[in-house]
């Protein structure tokens, strides 16, 4: 006769393998909980890498930038102690004109001027606007005007790609 169902599934050999089939279960649900552990911190450890990865692109990328902008102002002001050489030779040219009104002079001082303001060299507009010290330096006041103008430029002054070369010596307004 054959065993039934129920019957068949207490015998000894069926109970052996539904143990078996219930410790195989937990082996692989410990090795799928351990491997999903590793996943998880490879997947921290990632975020972390890509974390640092682009912190230390943008830390580079700054630092080429900076240096880029370095370089472009140094570039731009190289010829700033030669221009600041031909400073004087401007003022002789300025006090001949004042002296002698000889326009031969004056369009050699303004062919001078486009030369170097394609350097980088401006004159600083000063008589008749308002004292500005990071502009002018004053060097004497008059009360002759309205007030906190210049009245007078002495010296010219000069600026080098946006930078004052050389301030304007000038007389101010003050009451």
């Amino acid at each position: 006769m054959q065993p039934t169902p129920s019957e068949y599934a207490k015998t000894p050999v069926r109970i052996e393998m539904q143990r078996s089939m219930e410790r195989n279960s937990m082996v692989y649900k410990e090795m799928y909980n351990d491997a999903q552990k590793k996943y998880s911190e490879a997947l921290d450890r990632i975020a972390k890498l890509t974390d640092a990865y682009l912190r230390e692109k943008a830390e580079v990328e700054n630092f080429i930038k900076i240096k880029d902008r370095e370089v472009e102002i140094s570039r731009k002001n190289a010829n700033e102690k030669l221009l600041k050489d031909f400073l004087p030779v401007l003022d002789s040219i300025d006090a001949a004109i004042q002296a002698e009104k000889d326009n031969n002079l004056i369009r050699i001082r303004d062919q001078m001027l486009g030369v170097l303001s394609r350097y980088g060299l401006k004159p600083i507009k000063a008589e008749g606007s308002k004292f500005d010290p990071y502009l002018h330096e004053v060097v004497g006041v008059t009360a002759d005007g309205e007030d906190g103008m210049v009245k007078y430029e002495v010296q010219k002054g000069y600026t080098l790609n946006d930078g004052v070369l050389r301030t304007s010596k000038v007389i101010v307004v003050k009451r």
